[in-house]
């Protein structure tokens, strides 16, 4: 059979095993948004159809879900035996990590902790650059440096902190606040210097620095772009002022000559 990546095909729900990795990167989605997808498939069935890795061996194939694991799970509670599904079959080792990462990045509304988990995986397990996850995710070099030192502190505490320090990153919203929480937890009030050794690290640091004086540059460019509208309009608030004056001294002295 001719393997077309293109084509849905209904798969047994039972066949399709969920991805090793993606409750080691990955968070349940919160209660409330889980009962309102098994509202949506009660009401109007699988709209979107769950995308499948493919892996054959010896003669059997195993389907292996890159996305989707939310919506199979509600599909094995509602008893449903079928479901939809977009079949991939692996062209590079690494492929389905690389899928199941980048959808749920681009697609889900993720934790700080999830966001810096996948950014590390993309980054030590696929070894992709920072240049490479930054092109396929549309986010700052900055923020995949504060990613991978987030997730290095963070392997290097105890599985007990680990849990203390997972509870807090999930109120926390940005990367560098979640930095200086662990960084405070693994050394104290003294953070070690860091020390950049490798061409990377240089380069990296280059950068990050343009970006900060870019949105500096950015800021102040939009700046005076507003304060020069207001002297523009403050102009021509004078000018108006200027014909109205003009304009009751010339009556004035009209009024002074008829009389």
């Amino acid at each position: 059979m001719r393997e077309n990546t293109n084509t849905i095909q209904l798969l047994d729900v039972n066949k399709i095993h969920e991805h090793p990795l993606n409750q080691e990167i990955f968070d349940e989605i919160p209660s409330e948004k889980r009962e309102a997808l098994k509202i949506s498939i009660q009401q109007n069935g699988l709209i979107n159809p769950i995308t499948v890795m493919a892996f054959k061996n010896k003669g059997s194939t195993a389907y292996y879900v890159v996305s989707g694991h939310n919506r199979l799970h509600v599909l094995k509670e509602e008893g449903i035996k079928q479901a939809p599904c977009k079949i991939i079959y692996p062209k590079r080792q690494g492929q389905d990590l690389d899928i199941l990462i980048t959808d749920n990045l681009l697609q889900r509304d993720l934790s700080i902790l999830e966001k810096a988990r996948a950014i590390f995986y993309m980054s030590e397990t696929l070894k992709l650059s920072r240049d490479e996850i930054k092109a396929k995710l549309g986010i700052s070099i900055r923020f995949i440096q504060a990613a991978s030192q987030l997730m290095r502190l963070i392997n290097e505490l105890d599985n007990k902190v680990r849990v203390q320090v997972f509870e807090k990153l999930n109120k926390i919203k940005g990367i560098n606040r979640a930095v200086q929480i662990v960084k405070k937890i693994r050394y104290g009030e003294q953070a070690p210097e860091k020390k950049y050794k490798t061409k990377e690290d240089i380069i990296s640091l280059l950068n990050t620095e343009i970006e900060k004086r870019d949105k500096k540059v950015n800021s102040l460019e939009r700046k005076l772009k507003r304060r020069d509208k207001k002297i523009r309009d403050l102009e021509q608030e004078i000018l108006g002022l200027k014909e109205k004056l003009l304009i009751s001294s010339a009556e004035q002295k009209v009024y002074k000559i008829s009389n």
